[in-house]
C-alpha cells in the first residue's frame, strides 16, 4: 500500500509544502515572499493537493523541517502539522533542518570530506552541524560564535563543503579557508524533506503530537516593550 506524506518547511524566510507518494514527489509549491508562512501556508496545502489530484485526509503522515530556524516560521509550520495532524489523526515526523539541507548537498557536491550546513542566528554568530560523507554526525548541531574554536575545525587537510545562509558571513571569517567550497546560494525546500520522511515513516519515527515543540536550538525569548 502507498504511503503519501505531507512535507512543511518554514524553517527559515519562506515557505513550501510537498507531496511524496512513498520516495516520489508527485507534486509541490512554495512562496518566495519573505516571512509570509501565516497568511500562505493554507493555500499552498490546498494547491498541492489538487495538484497531486488527492484530499487532504488520504495523507498518511505529516513530514516538516522543525529547526533551527526562525522563530516564527518554526511556530508556524509546528502549529500547522499539529493541527492537521490532530484533525485526521497520523502522526508528524520532525526532521532537523540541517540534516535536511545536509541531506540535498550530499546528492549535489559528493566529492568533499566534511559538510557543513549553518543558518544565520545574527550577529557573530551561527547554527551549524558538520557531517562527513557517509552522513555520520561529526558535531551535533549547535549554536556557535564565530571564534577561534571554530576555527579550529578547519586545521586539517580533509575538505570541507559550506552552505546555508551564513556560508559568506563564514567565508569572511575563515578568510577564505584553502581547503573548503563555499556555496553562497545554497537553497532547500520541502521537495527535500520526502525520501528523509518516508524512511523515518516505514521506521515508525513519530513525535508526540500534544508534546511536539520546535527546536530553536537556544531558548526563545518574547521582548515586550515596557509601559
Amino acid at each position: 500500500m502507498s504511503v503519501y506524506i505531507l512535507c512543511i518547511d518554514t524553517a527559515l524566510s519562506t515557505c513550501s509544502v510537498a507531496i511524496f507518494k512513498d520516495k516520489a514527489l508527485i507534486a509541490s509549491a512554495k512562496d518566495e515572499r519573505i516571512n509570509t508562512a501565516s497568511e500562505h501556508i493554507n493555500m499552498l496545502i490546498q494547491n498541492v493537493c489538487e495538484k497531486a489530484n488527492l484530499e487532504l485526509k488520504n495523507i498518511n503522515a505529516i513530514a516538516l523541517a522543525f529547526g533551527p530556524g526562525s522563530y516564527t516560521g518554526l511556530r508556524i509550520g509546528v502549529s500547522i502539522a499539529k493541527g492537521i495532524s490532530y484533525t485526521l489523526d497520523i502522526p508528524i515526523i520532525a526532521i532537523s533542518t540541517l540534516e535536511i539541507m545536509n541531506y540535498k548537498a550530499l546528492e549535489l557536491y559528493p566529492k568533499t570530506d566534511f559538510y557543513l550546513p549553518n543558518i544565520d542566528a545574527r550577529r557573530d554568530e551561527i547554527y551549524f552541524s558538520l557531517y562527513d560523507d557517509k552522513k555520520n554526525i561529526e558535531i551535533n548541531e549547535q549554536p556557535k560564535i564565530l571564534d577561534k574554536s571554530f576555527k579550529k575545525i578547519f586545521e586539517t587537510e580533509k575538505t570541507f563543503t559550506i552552505f546555508g545562509n551564513a556560508t559568506e558571513k563564514i567565508k569572511l571569517f575563515l578568510e577564505e579557508n584553502k581547503n573548503s567550497t563555499y556555496i553562497i546560494d545554497f537553497e532547500y525546500n520541502a521537495t527535500n524533506i520526502g525520501q528523509l520522511a518516508h524512511q523515518l515513516f516505514i521506521e515508525k519515527t513519530f513525535v508526540d503530537t500534544a508534546y511536539f515543540e520546535p527546536n530553536y536550538i537556544k531558548p526563545f525569548f518574547l521582548h515586550t516593550k515596557k509601559a
